[in-house]
């Protein structure tokens, strides 16, 4: 949510989000009923969405999105706060 935050305000009119969570995906195209855990980040995701901006979301493997994978996994232990 916050990458795509600081993509539409960087101006990003068409966008390509790419996941390794192929439910993630799912879930974003589909909805979720609002007990799911996670019910409200994915209405904050559909609501940029649906807010004119040119977004789409993919599914891809793991091995083939090592930078994504590598972001994940430092942002999981945060060393010294984000400067885009």
């Amino acid at each position: 949510m916050k990458g795509l935050i600081i993509a539409k305000s960087k101006g990003f009119v068409d966008t390509i989000c790419e996941s390794d969570s192929k439910s993630a995906v799912q879930l974003i195209y589909e909805g979720v009923q609002d007990s799911h855990p996670y019910a409200a980040l994915i209405m904050d995701i559909k609501s940029l969405v649906h807010s004119g901006w040119n977004i789409t979301f993919v599914h891809t493997l793991r091995e083939r999105n090592k930078s994504g994978d590598w972001l994940a996994k430092f942002g999981a232990t945060p060393r010294e706060l984000l400067h885009v």
